[in-house]
């Protein structure tokens, strides 16, 4: 089924199970370069950390508007994995990146804007259940109900903003859309494909609370002897980094291996057979 002008775009609808094939296939990439992925996301993260440090109040705007490269570099490194191509990874990273470095921007921008609208109206839907996260700090949590209700509102606010992006920067690269095209494309088809993607976040989500609740019970059992409890925080703490470490990685990963199973390989074959299970959609 071939695409018969610029404004239609061609899907897939993969079944709930197929959340579970993208994680697999996410962590497949990144066990055939698992040096370059960490020392990505170590880079990454001391990025972040210093433009915390150096804009504050203002880091946000700044992080927002590096996340469409980053998020590109990782997908470049993907498809260059994925696809074994020949040229050299970084030559390859950099001419993507070059090709689309103006749309990226936007991007990011467009982005931060609908963030800032989305964080008003969260500020507002805690004010009016009477919660201020204002007067609570890193020293001075809230009590867990209330974290809660919090993670639940910021959830249920965000949740469109988070499906606008998961596949907005793949579009941009590989289906060359503008920026809120993208992201209007990328809603839209996140809806259409719910079941994996809620099928991956669950999974995902299950990856990270299953050792914390683990880890968190061997404290407990422990708390009687701190030698035993002050290894298991130092073993904890060690696993936690090499963890937090592989799920990023796989989690950038994601965005292309995702774009490849619902909307086609990257690079496109000479003859591909119609799919009963795809969709015609237009935009």
């Amino acid at each position: 089924m071939q695409e018969e002008n610029k404004s239609t775009i061609e899907f897939s609808k993969p079944p709930f199970s197929q959340g579970g094939v993208w994680l697999m296939r996410s962590f497949e990439l990144f066990s055939q370069r698992p040096a370059f992925w960490n020392s990505l996301v170590i880079v990454l993260f001391f990025a972040f950390f210093l433009i915390n440090a150096i804009f504050g109040a203002f880091a946000p705007i700044v992080i927002f508007l590096l996340v469409p490269f980053t998020s590109s570099l990782a997908i470049f490194a993907a498809e260059h994995l994925d696809q074994k191509i020949t040229e050299p990874m970084a030559q390859h990273i950099q001419l993507g990146i070059k090709k689309h470095q103006q749309t990226l921007l936007a991007y990011g921008f467009v982005c931060m804007g609908f963030a800032f609208i989305l964080g008003f109206i969260e500020q507002f839907a805690l004010a009016a259940i009477g919660i201020d996260m204002t007067q609570y700090s890193m020293q001075n949590l809230p009590p867990l109900p209330i974290r809660f209700k919090a993670m639940a509102i910021g959830l249920l606010i965000f949740l469109p903003l988070y499906l606008a992006m998961f596949f907005g920067c793949t579009l941009i690269l590989f289906q060359g859309l503008r920026p809120l095209k993208a992201l209007e494309v990328s809603l839209t088809t996140s809806i259409a494909c719910w079941r994996p993607v809620l099928g991956y976040s669950l999974l995902l989500l299950t990856l990270v609370a299953v050792p914390l609740i683990l880890f968190s019970w061997a404290s407990n059992l422990a708390s009687g002897a701190e030698a035993i409890q002050s290894l298991l925080s130092l073993l904890g703490m060690i696993a936690f980094i090499i963890f937090l470490l592989i799920i990023t990685a796989v989690n950038m990963i994601m965005a292309y291996v995702a774009y490849c199973d619902v909307f086609g390989p990257t690079i496109k074959q000479d003859d591909p057979n119609d799919n009963d299970d795809q969709v015609l959609s237009e935009f």
